[in-house]
């Protein structure tokens, strides 16, 4: 009950943005979903049109897939420092897995996508820092603050439940986060829980 109030801000900003969502009460929620105990809900909110997910690693392994069809050389490695003439980027130094020195790459421009050592390449480039140099035009204080990204342990937990929901099961979510939803038929399902912010 005491978390109602978060549910009905996110509510409202979702219908504010065009979702289309109700909330529903829990006797609703058990003519809808008469496998969900609600004793101890207050209230939930369900998407009632356009909801869906989809698998972010999959969607990376396809992209990966095609790029490499098209001739994008990968190099797995570790970015050791960034080669700066002035406020241009020129190079990459990047020490691939398994090599005694680093391969220098040199580039015009340089897209970040360290994954959750994206901070610590931003660094490497002053961004985060009082001394950014890498850019010339805008609102340089924004640069001046960290990347707000760190790595941080996630776990995905898959399990059978034959006798669980069927069709009528979408995304659930508790107000401490735990979440689970279906995984393609036969009463599989993953879940769980995202790290403390």
């Amino acid at each position: 009950e005491k978390e109602r109030h978060i549910l009905w801000e996110n509510y409202e900003l979702q219908r504010s943005v065009g979702a289309e969502v109700s909330l529903l009460e829990p006797k609703e929620l058990k003519r809808r979903f008469p496998w969900l105990e609600t004793s101890d809900i207050a209230v939930g909110c369900l998407g009632t049109r356009n909801e869906g997910w989809f698998d972010p690693w999959l969607l990376l392994s396809a992209m990966k897939k095609k790029v490499v069809s098209l001739g994008v050389l990968y190099i797995h490695g570790t970015v050791e420092s960034l080669v700066l003439a002035g406020k241009q980027i020129e190079s990459v130094e990047v020490l691939e897995n398994g090599a005694d020195s680093p391969l220098s790459i040199s580039c015009n421009y340089l897209v970040n996508c360290a994954g959750p050592s994206a901070a610590e390449v931003s660094r490497m480039a002053g961004i985060g820092s009082d001394t950014c140099t890498v850019l010339s035009q805008g609102d340089l204080s924004v640069m001046r603050t960290d990347l707000p990204v760190s790595p941080r342990k996630r776990m995905v937990f898959v399990f059978k439940c034959p006798e669980g929901p069927k069709d009528d099961c979408p995304l659930v979510v508790s107000p401490f986060g735990i979440y689970f939803r279906m995984e393609g038929n036969g009463g599989i399902f993953i879940a769980g829980k995202p790290p403390p912010p």
